[in-house]
C-alpha cells in the first residue's frame, strides 16, 4: 500500500470512528476525497480491522440505486 492509499485508509478509519459508518458519498467529500472507497475498505480488512458492510437503496426518478454502507465490527473482549 502507498503512502497516498494508506493515508486515505486512516481517513475512512477515523470517519467510521466518528461517524458510525460511511458511504461512498461520504468519502468523496473532504478530507477522504475517494473515489475508491471499496479498495480502501479492502485495505483496512486486510490490516486485520473488522468492518462489516450493510446494503442500502433508495429510489430516485423510479430507478432503485443500490449502494454500501460501512461500519466497524464491535469490539469483543476475550477474557474478561
Amino acid at each position: 500500500m502507498t503512502t497516498a492509499t494508506e493515508s486515505q485508509a486512516n481517513l475512512v478509519l477515523e470517519y467510521m470512528r466518528e461517524h458510525g459508518a460511511i458511504t461512498q458519498i461520504d468519502a468523496l467529500k473532504k478530507p477522504i476525497k475517494s473515489t475508491r472507497l471499496a479498495a480502501r475498505i479492502h485495505d483496512l480488512r486486510s490490516r486485520g480491522i473488522g468492518i462489516k458492510s450493510k446494503p442500502k437503496t433508495y429510489t430516485d426518478t423510479g430507478r432503485k440505486i443500490r449502494y454500501a454502507a460501512y461500519s466497524l465490527e464491535p469490539q469483543t473482549t476475550l477474557g474478561i
